[in-house]
């Protein structure tokens, strides 16, 4: 896990779970997690969705532009321009085992 936060499940740690598990070299699983990174990526900045059976969805959703103000001056508004973000929806399997958690 990551040093900086020990909850966090990084690149490297996927890379060593794959090697541990499917018997992957540190490199061809470096590559196969970069790769399969890179295609989500890729996918969602094409307006693609990404979907993984029993996992979850990755959509892209567009953030409208709105007013801002400053909160130590609120009479001074700004226009907060929209922007593209990346939403995840977990599948029903996923859902389920993070409710038995709960």
């Amino acid at each position: 896990m990551s040093k900086k936060n020990p909850d966090a499940l990084t690149k490297q740690d996927l890379v060593q779970i794959l090697n541990k598990k499917v018997g992957l070299t540190h490199s061809y699983a470096l590559d196969a997690v970069n790769a399969m990174l890179d295609a989500i990526a890729d996918a969602l900045v094409a307006g693609k969705h990404c979907e993984f059976r029993d996992f979850g969805v990755f959509t892209t959703t567009m953030h409208k532009s709105r007013i801002g103000r400053n909160p130590k001056n609120p009479t001074q508004t700004y226009v907060v321009p929209g922007r593209r973000a990346v939403r995840f929806k977990p599948g029903k399997r996923f859902r389920d085992g993070l409710l038995k958690q709960a």
